[in-house]
């Protein structure tokens, strides 16, 4: 147990609801559009401007609303600390829903939580570049309106920040912000976080001029918050894209879904991830840390607390309260690491046992987490061409294999007309090798030419996970030994030692195919030192499938890091 405070908890801080809006809404008289009357009544002082989205937002949603896109509102609530400040700024996105329907206050229970802990946070409201009367519209405008309506937000709470007399005067610090977002909002939070760092006109679709994000045109901009943190809940990818750039993120990234998602599947988020922070070649400097949380038996809809289940809800999904309650922990815990400089609560975005052990999250749901410092030394990430598996840091060595069979694989397939295939298994946007054995003692090594020296590193790191096929016992957690040589000695000990590796979550449903999701697996350094290893002068790795007679797993990322 540890002596820090359980972040899903509430805080010391005593918070206040505000409403903001722009004037002269009128909701409550317009038709299909009372559950949005909330914003009819913005609290005195934080009346709010409007923008001109006619070259953001590719479709008209004047015929339902009393405005056009040159007169776009800023509508939210917002959860004030308080105190004196100043204080880190939170902004929340929605996902796509029936535009009727007010979806910010689905998020009310996360800003509570945050400014309980300090942070001010606000729950927008997008509902009108959601669902028109069941008209299709493009992604485009559904994604690219709310990337460009978080960076607003943001400016609203600096303008305010700035105006003397304002009840908010230099109590907000955007140096310190995250953006948080669910659905078509967690893809938009990604594309907000590039926008955010860029200076030089954009173009938003092909075809059309670049467009300045200085204030110069409809207002847009200027940007260049201190965005510290990045939030996905079940987010989707690439539905829209910027012409001429690559939403690759360079902030602090966090994603989290549930395996039994109706709406966004497969697991979108896990490419999002693994474009981040790219692991790239040992030269390369990643700024920030990533983390990624895959929750057995968790919906789409609960994420958000006043959307229904999906219409295609499947059984057996966790109860809302409890997915409510890790997404908050862990939301919670990475914004008092990257806002409030509580670094000790990454140890639980590295691995979800510390949630487990200090009673933060639900003991009897399964979990899936992944976590990269910017910090490594890669060992292998299989990256390189070729169909057989190299070791990738400058201690070249050999690779050895006995008793199984190792294949070098793309984990992202693509269907003959060159899209991504969503029904294989691995969904994800990186190269690894899979690993198959039929009897006991088979072994992957990876044998250095020259030591290995892991002094400066705090983990020794890899990614693996088990597949529901064949050579995998369903619902079994697989496990096989790791075994650590120096000159003289070794040390082995089975991965379960340090952490699960679940069989896949596989449900009866047509629309759905089990997720292979790969875990995070560290062992610290340090427990090598204490068994007499001299980590200065490793001379092997070995992957010993010695432990279960059969089985098929998928390794990714081995690697020295550390937890910052």
């Amino acid at each position: 147990m540890t002596s820090l405070a359980d972040p899903g908890k509430l805080g010391e801080y005593k918070p206040k609801r505000i409403i903001y809006a722009a004037p002269e809404l009128d909701f409550l008289n317009t038709n299909d559009l009372q559950d949005h009357c909330v914003f009819d009544n913005p609290i005195p002082g934080y009346e709010t401007r409007r923008i001109d989205f006619c070259e953001v937002v590719n479709f008209d949603y004047s015929t339902d609303w009393k405005f056009s896109k040159k007169e776009t509102p800023i509508n939210g609530i917002f959860c004030l600390p308080e105190g004196d400040g100043p204080f880190p700024l939170a902004v929340i996105v929605h996902g796509n829903s029936n535009y009727k329907f007010n979806s910010a206050p689905g998020f009310l229970y996360l800003c509570d939580l945050l400014a309980y802990h300090g942070i001010i946070a606000a729950s927008i409201d997008v509902s009108f570049i959601s669902i028109r009367n069941n008209i299709t519209i493009g992604q485009n405008g559904k994604v690219l309106g709310r990337a460009i309506t978080v960076l607003e937000h943001l400016k609203q709470f600096r303008l305010w920040n700035q105006k003397d007399g304002h009840p908010l005067q230099n109590k907000v610090d955007l140096e310190r912000c995250m953006i948080v977002g669910h659905s078509r909002g967690g893809e938009a939070v990604g594309h907000a976080s590039v926008l955010n760092h860029q200076q030089s006109p954009i173009q938003f679709y092909k075809g059309k001029s670049p467009l300045a994000i200085d204030g110069s045109n409809g207002g847009l901009g200027p940007y260049n918050f201190g965005i510290q943190a990045v939030v996905a809940l079940a987010p989707t990818d690439q539905s829209y894209r910027f012409p001429k750039l690559e939403t690759i993120l360079s902030d602090n990234y966090l994603v989290i879904q549930g395996s039994r998602d109706q709406d966004v599947k497969p697991f979108e988020g896990q490419l999002i991830y693994d474009r981040s922070h790219p692991l790239g070649s040992n030269d390369s400097t990643p700024s920030g840390i990533k983390s990624l949380l895959w929750i057995h038996k968790a919906n789409h809809n609960y994420f958000n607390s006043v959307w229904e289940p999906e219409p295609n809800n499947i059984g057996g999904i966790i109860s809302p309260d409890d997915q409510r309650k890790i997404a908050a922990t862990y939301i919670s815990a990475f914004a008092q690491a990257t806002l409030l400089e509580k670094k000790e609560y990454l140890q639980l975005l590295q691995n979800y046992q510390y949630g487990i052990i200090n009673e933060w999250l639900p003991k009897e749901i399964t979990y899936v987490s992944q976590y990269q410092s910017h910090k490594r030394l890669v060992i292998q990430d299989f990256e390189e061409s070729g169909i057989q598996p190299t070791i990738s840091c400058s201690n070249k060595g050999s690779i050895i294999a006995e008793k199984i069979i190792v294949q070098v694989q793309q984990f992202l397939r693509f269907t003959s007309d060159k899209q991504k295939d969503p029904s294989y298994h691995l969904y994800q946007d990186t190269k690894g090798i899979r690993i198959d054995w039929t009897e006991f003692g088979g072994k992957y090594v990876l044998k250095f030419d020259d030591y290995l020296d892991a002094k400066e590193y705090d983990f020794l790191a890899f990614r693996v996970g088990q597949s529901f096929e064949s050579n995998n016992t369903p619902d079994q957690k697989q496990d096989f030994t790791l075994m650590i040589h120096d000159t003289t000695q070794s040390i082995s000990l089975p991965v379960s030692y340090l952490q699960s590796i679940p069989y896949p979550d596989v449900f009866e449903n047509e629309n759905n195919n089990p997720v292979t999701v790969l875990q995070t697996v560290f062992l610290p350094i340090n427990q090598l030192s204490w068994q007499g290893i001299n980590i200065s002068q490793v001379t092997s790795l070995e992957f010993v499938f010695n432990i279960t007679s059969s089985g098929t797993v998928y390794i990714d990322d081995i690697q020295l890091t550390n937890l910052v």
